[in-house]
């Protein structure tokens, strides 16, 4: 019987207050569909970004050695846990663009096999090919795709 009262009260409270109800509920599913968008973008851009990694195959180390030695890659080569080491060569080129633009050259050996560069428009460099290069795509972008670089002409582009 005191079952039955308390039913019949609430279902009356619930008709007196029927807008701090609907509100109440409202909330809790804008608060419910907020979460899950952000936890749906989050997850979304975590997977992005470990397949770019993958696929790129990124470094997860850089050592920047001034003079190496010959034995510099071997050296490192040995330590416990390093799994590959890949050289390359950098340095600072002037360009034939406007506003005197400066270029981070880097050379790598034959075969990339770390921070593989991800090739946006035209194709990878063949081992003939003596006058090609991977450029980025913002560089290319702001100069009209056409810069000189040292008197070489561009043939790939590239996103790092």
């Amino acid at each position: 019987m005191v079952r039955n009262r308390l039913f019949t009260k609430f279902l009356r409270d619930i008709g007196y207050s029927k807008g701090q109800l609907l509100s109440v509920i409202l909330l809790s599913m804008l608060g419910v569909w907020v979460f899950s968008g952000l936890d749906a973008y989050w997850r979304s851009l975590d997977t992005t970004v470990e397949c770019y990694f993958e696929e790129q195959r990124l470094a997860d180390f850089w050592i920047t050695l001034t003079m190496p030695d010959e034995d510099a890659e071997e050296k490192i080569r040995s330590i416990d846990g390093v799994e590959d080491v890949q050289g390359r060569l950098s340095f600072e080129v002037s360009t034939a663009v406007p506003a005197g633009a400066k270029l981070m050259l880097h050379t790598v050996s034959d075969d990339i096999t770390i921070n593989v560069p991800r090739i946006t428009n035209g194709g990878p460099l063949r081992d003939n090919d003596s006058e090609g290069c991977l450029l980025d795509e913002w560089f290319a972008e702001a100069s009209h795709g056409r810069p000189r670089l040292l008197d070489v002409p561009v043939s790939k582009t590239v996103t790092a």
